[in-house]
């Protein structure tokens, strides 16, 4: 059975997401699945996009999973998409994305008997949680709390701000230290982060 859900946080590009096999249920004869199964527009393949700013922790090639990309978000939590199209991943590990950024497309690869995006969510004990509260909204993972945080830290810093933890803001941030002075403005936007997570 194939039901079209009206979604607040996308991972097809269009933003037109089918499932066609929901959480922890399955076909008699099957093991519970820890994800769901999504198609796009018109029931068919659509470019992948990440649900939340995060960093790219794998991105590769597994028999079971296929061609796929995991993504750790700010509250340590990850979501994982699986069997994509060989040669379409355009993210590589380490990477940092934004919410909404393509980061493949839809494919049959691994363990598939058909095109479509197996999309996981797995909480920051690394247990899967049912991905579908993530995609209608009503579960978060509070991107916009680390942003608030990397945007202070480049102030502080006299960085050009786009509220992305790279190569910019790297540069230039201290290596903290127990020589380093406790009262440096780094320190206290990461103590501040740290007592709101």
């Amino acid at each position: 059975m194939i039901n079209k859900i009206d979604i607040k946080n996308k991972v097809l590009k269009s933003g037109i997401h089918y499932v066609t096999s929901d959480y922890k249920t399955r076909n008699q004869g099957r093991a519970n699945h820890n994800g769901i199964d999504l198609i796009g527009t018109n029931k068919s393949a659509d470019y992948i996009v990440a649900i939340a700013d995060g960093q790219v922790i794998t991105s590769k090639y597994s028999s079971s999973a296929g061609y796929y990309v995991e993504i750790r978000h700010f509250n340590n939590y990850t979501s994982r998409y699986l069997h994509m199209i060989k040669n379409s991943i355009t993210v590589k590990k380490g990477d940092f994305v934004k919410k909404g950024d393509v980061i493949g497309y839809m494919g049959a690869t691994g363990n598939a008997t058909g095109v479509h995006l197996h999309f996981a969510v797995n909480n920051n004990k690394n247990v899967s949680e049912d991905p579908l509260p993530f995609l209608l909204g009503t579960n978060e993972f509070k991107s916009d709390l680390f942003k608030e945080f990397v945007i202070n830290v480049q102030n502080s810093l006299d960085v050009d701000v786009d509220g992305i933890a790279g190569p910019k803001t790297l540069e230039k941030t201290i290596t903290i230290s127990s020589n380093t002075n406790n009262s440096h403005m780094v320190v206290k936007y990461i103590q501040l982060y740290l007592l709101s997570i």
